[in-house]
């Protein structure tokens, strides 16, 4: 019964993590080159983990290109 249990509980976390990765819910670390750079392309509902909690979420509908940026940085785009 023990064994049977484990699989089991193997397979329903296997299967939740397949699942997830499928629908492109995987979140990511944010990278120091990101963190460096002030901004990194990503959406509004799944943000990187360590992204800083003063950073917005732009939307760009025109490229297709949302991302997510340091405040002072949003002053030096074109946007």
């Amino acid at each position: 019964m023990k064994k049977l249990l484990t699989l089991l509980v193997f397979t329903v976390v296997a299967t939740a993590t397949l699942s997830l990765t499928a629908c492109g819910t995987t979140v990511t670390e944010v990278e120091q080159a990101e963190l460096n750079q002030g901004w990194y392309y990503g959406y509004e509902a799944s943000p990187k983990t360590g992204t800083p909690e003063d950073w917005i979420w732009l939307e760009d509908e025109s490229a297709g290109k949302s991302k997510w940026i340091e405040p002072p940085v949003t002053e030096m785009l074109d946007y």
